[in-house]
């Protein structure tokens, strides 16, 4: 899939090298895929990658933390997270808003997430890391 991309050649210290245009983060968001497992170990760190579920067959945990990632994710792009774009993200209908907003509901609740701005109407709230 990463080869179907556009690319450019840069040129470093006489050296020539292919850079990829998106980072892969990037490409899981636009292929919907579920968030990824990070463990972390005394001297190492174990990511797992998955293929494409249906919402319904990811697991709980998953779901909160793909939440949480998507998070991140629209903070870093000077964004924030809402209810249609996490139904977007899991590539769901307008029909799972409120699926959806008992999701958002819960990862705030655990403090995975928190309201960007607390004094804006649930329609136009946007979320962001609990850490920014």
């Amino acid at each position: 899939m990463e080869a179907l991309l556009p690319s450019e050649e840069v040129i470093t210290e006489s050296l020539r090298k292919t850079v990829t245009k998106y980072p892969m983060i990037a490409l899981r968001e636009i292929m919907q895929l579920p968030a990824p497992r990070i463990v972390l170990y005394e001297e190492n760190t174990k990511v797992t990658l998955f293929s494409k579920l249906p919402f319904s067959s990811i697991p709980h945990e998953e779901k909160l933390w793909s939440c949480y990632l998507h998070a991140c994710i629209k903070y870093l792009t000077h964004e924030g997270l809402t209810n249609s774009s996490l139904r977007q993200r899991f590539g769901l209908e307008d029909t799972a808003a409120a699926q959806i907003s008992r999701l958002i509901k819960e990862a705030v609740s655990i403090g995975l997430i928190k309201p960007f701005d607390a004094d804006t109407s649930q329609r136009y709230m946007k979320y962001i890391p609990s850490w920014a």
